[in-house]
């Protein structure tokens, strides 16, 4: 009696599962750069300026109560 998966342990034992990993990632990178294309990341704008902040401290200095002094 012969095994008959001897062929298939073998094949096991070449591919690892990293091995799978790294191979599948590189054309899934491959072919979505193909179809896609890159696109250059941009840089990002501060959504509130210096000036903003300034304005916001500003409006807080005014809203606070002036300390009173006792006479």
């Amino acid at each position: 009696m012969t095994n008959t998966f001897t062929a298939l342990e073998a094949a096991q034992d070449e591919v690892t599962p990293e091995y799978l990993r790294k191979g599948t990632k590189t054309v899934l990178l491959e072919v979505a750069t193909g179809t896609i294309g890159c696109i250059k990341s941009q840089k990002k704008k501060k959504w509130i300026s210096d000036e903003s902040f300034a304005a916001i401290r500003e409006m807080k200095e005014a809203k606070e109560p002036i300390p009173r002094t006792e006479s």
